[in-house]
């Protein structure tokens, strides 16, 4: 069996469990997806994600605040990194679960401004996770910090 049937069997099954809890993105058939809402952070617009990608399906389930703006480099990633710190220190700290930066990954669809991954594809702590990271970000929207619900 060759490495691409592995990982295709491995991102069948692993849509198996997430029982159509995503949904495919109409612009990139490989992805899976579920938003929380489009927020703007120091002039920095994304999305609240869970996500899952057929074509790394070794990623597993990974969810966090997706930047959607294109030409992102390594200076502006440091910039936004710096920015995102206070909060991705709240948040480990609330969700007792350690919040990655990104890792260096600047491509068309955006940059992560942080992440976490999914444990044994338990979509329902993901979906959990991603209610507390909504409801922080909309505290920070009616606070005096620069977030804005979109």
């Amino acid at each position: 069996m060759s490495n691409i049937d592995l990982k295709a069997q491995l991102a069948k099954q692993m849509l198996g469990y997430l029982h159509n809890e995503l949904i495919k993105d109409a612009n990139e058939p490989t992805l899976y997806r579920l938003s929380y809402g489009q927020y703007e952070v120091s002039s920095y617009k994304g999305e609240l994600l869970i996500e899952f990608d057929t074509q790394k399906p070794g990623y597993g389930i990974y969810y966090g605040f997706m930047i959607t703006k294109n030409g992102i480099d390594r200076n502006e990633a440091t910039k936004i990194d710096n920015i995102f710190l206070p909060i991705r220190q709240h948040l480990e700290f609330v969700l007792k679960k350690v919040v990655y930066l990104t890792d260096g990954i600047y491509n068309s669809r955006g940059y992560w401004a942080f992440w976490l991954r999914c444990n044994d594809f338990d979509i329902d702590s993901a979906k959990k996770h991603m209610e507390i990271i909504q409801d922080y970000f909309n505290q920070l929207a009616i606070s005096k910090y620069n977030v804005v619900k979109i």
